[in-house]
């Protein structure tokens, strides 16, 4: 969208595009290199520790201990409604870990009988040790 002077609406911009928008970066090659830096640089970014919610904080504390995985309590004190909301191809309120996610999805898993309840996951399927 455009304002009446034919400029972007800043609003309607992500951050990255409204930062090149303000500092007037032109378009082209220049917009791109500039564009691609600010991107990078934002991935570099690790939050500090009062930054992370402490919903986080709180879902990982809940799920530290394996046993946790298959509590009911734990299941109904929030798992399981971020299991469902990924299952169902949602994203969750905040960007977690990739190791939370996987216990996240891994006890969904074993609540819907996807994941047998005994199962233990392999070593290696030999691909990893092939790689080397």
């Amino acid at each position: 969208m455009t304002s009446a002077s034919g400029n972007p609406n800043l609003a309607d911009l992500g951050e990255i595009e409204a930062h090149l928008v303000a500092t007037q970066v032109e378009p082209g090659m220049s917009y791109f290199n500039a564009r691609r830096k600010l991107w990078l640089d934002g991935k570099k970014k690790i939050p500090r520790p009062e930054e992370i919610p402490a919903s986080i904080t709180r879902l990982e504390e809940m799920v530290r201990d394996p046993r946790a995985l298959r509590s009911n309590t734990v299941w109904e004190e929030g798992l399981g409604r971020i299991s469902k909301r990924l299952i169902e191809g949602g994203r969750p309120k905040y960007n977690l870990p990739m190791h939370l996610l996987i216990k996240i999805l891994y006890a969904g898993w074993i609540r819907d009988g996807t994941w047998p309840p005994d199962a233990q996951a392999p070593e290696s399927d030999g691909a990893l040790a092939q790689a080397h």
